[in-house]
C-alpha cells in the first residue's frame, strides 16, 4: 500500500518524503486493533487512528524563541561570573586566559513530536484507491504548538478546534468511559471479524452455485434477467458414465451416490485446471461443461479438448463397484452460438440455451465408450492447435440430419 497523494497540511507537517512510501513505513495503525492490510481497510467501517513513525518537520516558533532567549541569558550569566572571579582572584604577574569553556547546557532536548490522525477510510472505485479523510488528534493548545500545527489544520465540521482551545483533559470518569468504549470497540471488532468470516463462506458457496462473474453483477444490484447474454461462439461438452443406470439397480443408494460423487469431484478439479465452467449435472451421471461463457474468450475449443482428454485418463481411476473394472465415459463436443443467463428467482441456476447444446448432446449419444466425438465446427476451431483428430464419417444426428463428425485422438 503506497501513499500516492497527500493534502498540503499533511505534506507540510511530515514532508514530501512520505509520498511514494509504503504507508506501513510511515504510520502504525493504532485503532482498530487489526492487521494494517488492504483487506482490513476495505472491510472495517470504523474510525481509524494512525500514529506517525517519523517526527514532524514543522517547528514551534514560540519554543524556538524561548530556547534562544534562555541560551542567551545563560551564556551572559556565565560570562559575567567568569569575569568577576577572574578580577577578584588575580595575583600579581598572573595572566588571565582569554578562552573560557562554556558550561554544559542544562536544557534537555525533548523527543520530536509525532502526528496522531483520526478519520475514516473511503474506497474510491474509479481510482481504485482508499482516501483517508482525517484530522489531527490534539488535546491542548500547547500540544498543537509543539507539533507545529495551526488552527486551520483542524476540521471545521467537528469539535477538534473547540477541544484544542478549551484544553479539555480526560478526567477519571471520562477515562473509565473511554476504557469501556474501547472494550465495546474490541467486542465490535470481534463481531465484525466473525461476520466477515461468515460473509466469505457465503460468497464461496454462492460462487459454487453460479459463476463468479454473474454473482458479482448480482451483488452490484443487477437483476437476474439482466445477466442473460448472447455468445457468438462457445464450446459445449456432454459426458456420461457408461452403465451407471445398471449400477444403481445393483447397489445401495449410498454406494451409487458415493460413486458419482467421487467421479464428479475429479471432474470438478479438471474444470478449475482448464478454466471452464460446469453449468449442470444430472442424476443419471450426465456432466455438462462450457468454455467461452460466462467469461468470453477467443480460444475456447482448446481448453475443452484438453479437459476431455484428461477426463478419459481420470475416469480410469474409478472402479465399477460390481465388476471392479475401470469405469468408462462417452463424450460429445460441439462449437456454436448460445444464449446464457440465470433462470428462476427462488433457486437461481445458470443455464445455456440454443441448438449448440442439443447438438453436443446428440454427439454424446452417438459416441463410443472412451472416445471423444466432436462436430465439424469444433474440428475447425481446433485447426492450428496441438490437438489431433481423425474423420469418423457422416452420421445421422436426430433433428439435424446428416453431419460430418470427427474423433479427438490426442
Amino acid at each position: 500500500m503506497t501513499i500516492d497523494m497527500g493534502g498540503s497540511s499533511l505534506v507540510s507537517t511530515l514532508g514530501k518524503r512520505v509520498l511514494g512510501k509504503n504507508v506501513r513505513e510511515i504510520f502504525t495503525l493504532r485503532r482498530p486493533k487489526a492487521e494494517f492490510t488492504w483487506q482490513s481497510l476495505m472491510t472495517r467501517k470504523v474510525v481509524f487512528e494512525l500514529l506517525s513513525k517519523i517526527p514532524v518537520i514543522r517547528k514551534n516558533p514560540r519554543k524556538q524563541k524561548d530556547q534562544q532567549k534562555t541560551s542567551h541569558q545563560a551564556l551572559k550569566r556565565t560570562t559575567s561570573t567568569n569575569d568577576f572571579k577572574s578580577s577578584s582572584t588575580q595575583k600579581p604577574g598572573s595572566q588571565i586566559s582569554n578562552h573560557s569553556v562554556p558550561p554544559q547546557s542544562s536544557i534537555t532536548q525533548d523527543s520530536p513530536p509525532t502526528l496522531h490522525l483520526r478519520g475514516q477510510m473511503k474506497y474510491i472505485k474509479s481510482w481504485d484507491k482508499i482516501l483517508y479523510i482525517c484530522s489531527p488528534l490534539i488535546g491542548s493548545l500547547d500540544a498543537m504548538l509543539d507539533t507545529g500545527l495551526y488552527m486551520n489544520d483542524f476540521s471545521m465540521h467537528d469539535t477538534s478546534q473547540e477541544m484544542v482551545l478549551s484544553g479539555i483533559k480526560p478526567l477519571p470518569q471520562l477515562e473509565y468511559a473511554r476504557d469501556q468504549q474501547f472494550e465495546q470497540g474490541r467486542e465490535l471488532e470481534q463481531t465484525m471479524e466473525k461476520l466477515n468470516n461468515e460473509r466469505q463462506k457465503s460468497e464461496e458457496l454462492l460462487y459454487r452455485m453460479i459463476p463468479k462473474e454473474i454473482a458479482d453483477r448480482l451483488r452490484q444490484g443487477e437483476s437476474p434477467i439482466s445477466t442473460c447474454e448472447y455468445f457468438d461462439s462457445v464450446t459445449v461438452m456432454f459426458s456420461y458414465m457408461d452403465g451407471f443406470a445398471s449400477i444403481c439397480a445393483r447397489v445401495s443408494p449410498m454406494k451409487a451416490v458415493t460413486l458419482i460423487n467421487n467421479v464428479f469431484t475429479l471432474f470438478d478439479r479438471l474444470t478449475e485446471r482448464h478454466n471452464v465452467y460446469k453449468f449442470e449435472t444430472l442424476g443419471d451421471a450426465l456432466y455438462m461443461v462450457v468454455s467461452g461463457a460466462p467469461k468470453r474468450q477467443d480460444h475456447h475449443a482448446e481448453p475443452m479438448a484438453a479437459m476431455a482428454l484428461d477426463m478419459l485418463n481420470t475416469v480410469q481411476k474409478v472402479k465399477d463397484p460390481i465388476t471392479k473394472k475401470a469405469m468408462t465415459v462417452t463424450i460429445g463436443i460441439h462449437t456454436g452460438p448460445v444464449a446464457a443467463g440465470l433462470v428462476g428467482e427462488m433457486t437461481l441456476q445458470y443455464c445455456l440455451f440454443g441448438d449448440t447444446v442439443n447438438i453436443a448432446s446428440r454427439l454424446r449419444t452417438t459416441a463410443l465408450p472412451m472416445r471423444i466425438h466432436i462436430s465439424e465446427q469444433c474440428n475447425e476451431a481446433l485447426k492450428g492447435s496441438k490437438f489431433q483428430v481423425e474423420f469418423r464419417g457422416v452420421i445421422e444426428v436426430k433433428g439435424k440430419g446428416k453431419m460430418k463428425t470427427f474423433w479427438l485422438i490426442r
